[in-house]
C-alpha cells in the first residue's frame, strides 16, 4: 500500500465527512478529495460547475484534477499545490483539501464553513495562504501542521484570543493583518527559534499582546507594518 493510501486510512478515522471509496488507485482518490472540495453539495453537476467557475476548460477532462486551473501535481499525479483567486460561484469545503499538499493559496474564496478548523489542514502543509476568505470566529493555532513555515490569514474576520504558545518549530511567518482579534497570548521562551515575524497589523486598536513570562513582548510579535 502506498504512503498516500496509508494516510487516507488514518484520515478516515477522524474526518467528520464520509469518503466514497471509489477505488484503490491514488489518482482516483485525488479525484474524490477534489470533487468534495469544490462540489460538496452538487457532485452530479461537477463538470458544469467546474466549467462555469473556470477551474476547467470547456471540453477538457474534468476528471483529471491535475489539469484544473491553479492545481499542481507531483510526477505521481498527487495534488501538491492549489492556487485559486476568486473562483466565481464556488464554495470550498476546506475539510477535503488533499492530504499530501504542501501549499494552498486561496484569495477571495468562500468557504463552506466560515470557522476555520486548523485540525483539518493537510498535515504535510508548508505554506498556507487564505486571504479575504470571510473566515470568522476564533482561531486555534495550537493544531497547525508540524512542518508549516508560513501562515497568511489576513483580511478575514477572526476574533477572540490568538494563542502563540504552541506553534510549529518550523514556523517563520504569521500574518493576521486586518482581522478583529481581541488579544494575542505570547510566551517569549516558547516562540519558535525560526520565527521571523508574527504580524497583527490593522486589528482593533484595543487589541492587546499579553506576555506570560516577561514584561516586554518579543519584538518579532508586532502590530506594525514590518515587511521583512
Amino acid at each position: 500500500m502506498s504512503p498516500f493510501m496509508n494516510l487516507i486510512t488514518s484520515i478516515l478515522l477522524v474526518l467528520p465527512l464520509p469518503i466514497t471509496m471509489i477505488g484503490s488507485d491514488d489518482t482516483m482518490m485525488q479525484h474524490t478529495f477534489m470533487m468534495n472540495l469544490v462540489c460538496p453539495q452538487q457532485k452530479k453537476h461537477l463538470e458544469t460547475l467546474l466549467t462555469h467557475s473556470k477551474l476547467c476548460e470547456d471540453g477538457g477532462d474534468y476528471r483529471n484534477v491535475c489539469e484544473w486551473k491553479g492545481v499542481k501535481c507531483t510526477d505521481d499525479n498527487i495534488v501538491n499545490e492549489i492556487r485559486w483567486v476568486h473562483v466565481a460561484g464556488k464554495t470550498i469545503d476546506i475539510r477535503w483539501l488533499p492530504p499530501l499538499m504542501t501549499y494552498v493559496g486561496f484569495d477571495e474564496i468562500v468557504p463552506l464553513e466560515r470557522r476555520l478548523s486548523t485540525r483539518h489542514l493537510p498535515r504535510s502543509l508548508i505554506k498556507c495562504r487564505m486571504v479575504t476568505c470571510s473566515f470568522r470566529g476564533s482561531l486555534d493555532l495550537r493544531c497547525l501542521p508540524e512542518r508549516l513555515k508560513e501562515l497568511h490569514l489576513g483580511s478575514n474576520k477572526f476574533n477572540g484570543v490568538v494563542d502563540l504558545t504552541n506553534l510549529p518549530e518550523t514556523l517563520t511567518h504569521i500574518y493576521l493583518d486586518g482581522n478583529r482579534i481581541d488579544a494575542v497570548l505570547v510566551t517569549n521562551t516558547r516562540l519558535p527559534k525560526s520565527l521571523v515575524r508574527a504580524r497583527f497589523f490593522r486589528n482593533p486598536a484595543k487589541m492587546e499582546i499579553l506576555c506570560t513570562d516577561a514584561v516586554t513582548v518579543d519584538p518579532r510579535v508586532t502590530t506594525k507594518l514590518v515587511t521583512y
